[in-house]
């Protein structure tokens, strides 16, 4: 089935997959040309259950929109209690969330 979508949302879904960005091109087919697409997700933050891990926001979002998705909005969460910069500095961990949409054919 090829159905399009309007809204795709995954939450704390992409470091639980061994190749997040086949994923991340998958759900750029699935969606419409003007769908909305809200992921959430973590950088540098090792746990048992994540497979795939980011180092930096940076790199996470050079393979988001490597996969031809443009990042409508960001929202970079650092460790509770930690300034963005400290948490980089300090390789703690940061939640991000974004609204994403499919970069237009030209």
């Amino acid at each position: 089935n090829e159905e399009k979508y309007d809204f795709i949302t995954m939450g704390e879904v992409l470091e639980h997959v061994e190749q997040p960005q086949q994923f991340l091109n998958r759900i750029a087919q699935l969606a419409k040309p003007d769908a909305y697409i809200y992921v959430t997700t973590c950088v540098n933050a090792p746990a048992v259950d994540h497979i795939f891990l980011w180092r930096s926001t940076e790199e996470l979002e050079e393979m988001i929109q490597g996969c031809g998705l443009a990042i409508v909005e960001a929202l970079r969460l650092p460790y509770e209690g930690k300034t963005l910069e400290q948490a980089v500095a300090q390789k703690l961990s940061i939640n991000v969330a974004y609204v994403l949409q499919k970069v237009a054919a030209s």
